[in-house]
């Protein structure tokens, strides 16, 4: 780089930004003799090309390029480290188009619980105690009916790899409104999330969830003032304060505030 400098080159013409010319101009005038041994973890590039293999520093957060099932790999990002969440929102059965050239080749739907396996134990391996892991794939229809790999999926989970199912959450996507038509079913505008852990201690903020409300509609089926036989207390005139509770469904909307 300084050598073309020195011969009146332009170097912007070579793609560099001001900052990144300016870093290897000065590594080129006062090389580092440590910067061959130097094993740290590089900042990702503002445009990055990335092969299998390649671990990125993104400030706080490590990214890997690599296959997810592959122990070594998913050891060589956490380095030691314990994950709180794990979420994964893996490929459909066959039913997306991939690029060849990653290696990868979509998963026929009754391979697909033992094809999933490594990512489970991969996932249980890096999960702290209390930590959770939540699982986002809906199947697909065939032949005028759902596949059911995705239900064997969640209960390969729980009777064979020692998982607890603890909840599934309905993740309502508003922002798909692409309309659909067939014989004998109607579009999809949800998905499910299936919440798995390993142990039953788990860390769940449920402080965090709530809010305070002047409106708040309480089950007490054994408070006296509910309403015979619903057990419901803040409904119609009735207004209690108190904290509201969200349910377990998730609405994603399409606008995005910052």
């Amino acid at each position: 780089m300084a050598e073309l400098r020195d011969e009146d080159f332009d170097l912007a013409s070579v793609g560099f930004s001001d900052d990144e010319l300016r870093l290897l101009l000065d590594e080129a005038e006062s090389p580092d003799p440590s910067a061959a041994a130097d094993d740290t973890v590089p900042d990702a590039p503002a445009d990055p090309v990335t092969q299998p293999g390649d671990l990125w520093l993104i400030g706080a957060h490590r990214l890997i390029c690599g296959d997810c099932r592959d122990e070594s790999v998913v050891a060589r990002l956490f380095d030691g480290a314990k994950a709180n969440l794990a979420i994964t929102s893996p490929p459909y059965a066959q039913q997306r188009e991939y690029d060849p050239s990653s290696g990868f080749r979509p998963v026929p739907a009754d391979q697909y619980t033992g094809w999933f396996r490594a990512v489970a134990e991969n996932i249980a391996a890096v999960l702290a105690p209390d930590g959770s892991f939540f699982l986002n794939i809906k199947e697909h229809p065939e032949d005028g009916e759902r596949s059911l790999h995705v239900k064997d999926l969640v209960l390969a989970h729980k009777r064979e790899w020692g998982w607890r199912f603890v909840d599934e959450f309905c993740w309502r996507n508003t922002a798909n409104g692409v309309p659909g038509k067939w014989l004998n079913r109607l579009k999809n505008a949800w998905e499910p999330v299936f919440h798995f852990c390993r142990n039953k201690e788990i860390k769940f903020r449920l402080l965090n969830a709530g809010h305070e409300s002047e409106d708040v509609v309480v089950y007490a089926p054994g408070n006296p003032s509910a309403p015979s036989g619903s057990g419901l207390l803040g409904c119609g005139a009735d207004k209690i304060a108190g904290i509201a509770w969200p349910s377990n469904v998730v609405e994603a909307k399409a606008e995005v505030g910052l």
